[in-house]
């Protein structure tokens, strides 16, 4: 599943393929068209997503440091659960859903709200797993 439409892309502005991946330009920014995350992600069951693009703004509210190196930006959040317990990981993935970072939240309601406070505008594009 791709995700974008017609009319969001009339919307949005110039589309392209590039390299076999569909880039959504918008102004200066350059979005990917990403598939629907795999099931797992680092063996995690995924129930929650969304992608990042022109509806939502990073707020700087949080910094995420790996390996020394602070990343700046991601292009997807993944909600994901190790059995059935309520606790979850609020997965930052790159265009391709490898996991760039993560945080431990006691609920899928956490999880959401820490990826509003550093994301406006995902509160409304999550894609819940059933």
């Amino acid at each position: 599943m791709v995700l974008y439409n017609r009319r969001s892309i009339e919307t949005l502005g110039t589309v392209r393929n590039v390299c076999g991946r569909v880039k959504i330009t918008w102004g200066c920014r350059i979005f990917d068209a990403m598939n629907a995350p795999p099931v797992l992600l680092d063996t995690f069951q995924v129930v929650s997503w969304t992608t990042l693009g022109p509806a939502h703004t990073a707020t700087g509210n949080a910094r995420h440091n790996v390996g020394g190196t602070v990343l700046e930006t991601w292009s997807a959040f993944a909600i994901c659960r190790e059995g059935d317990g309520e606790s979850c990981y609020l997965f930052r993935c790159d265009p391709d859903w490898a996991v760039r970072a993560d945080t431990w939240h006691a609920s899928i309601s956490e999880a959401k709200a820490q990826a509003e406070f550093e994301y406006s505008g995902v509160a409304t594009t999550w894609h819940d797993v059933t």
